[in-house]
């Protein structure tokens, strides 16, 4: 996949974004600190959607497609795929 409007990615960058995301979700900094998953405490997203939104991002070649509202999982808090 390359991104439409940059033209710059690398082989194996989209395989590095992807594990970076699921590296930083929330779910697993919970677990990594030895503490119960608490979906309703996320504020980043869990490491799926952070993987799903990064994906969405690259697939349409916009930054603003990786940032979403997710009201349902994420009470009313602004998940980005990146801070």
């Amino acid at each position: 996949m390359r991104s439409k409007r940059w033209n710059i990615l690398e082989e194996g960058d989209p395989e590095e974004g992807l594990s970076a995301a699921a590296a930083v979700g929330d779910d697993r900094l919970q677990r990594m600190a030895g503490q119960r998953v608490q979906p309703e405490s996320f504020t980043h997203g869990s490491s799926e959607q952070r993987q799903q939104w990064f994906t969405t991002g690259l697939r349409t070649g916009s930054a603003e497609a990786a940032t979403r509202l997710d009201k349902s999982e994420n009470g009313n808090r602004r998940s980005e795929i990146a801070h």
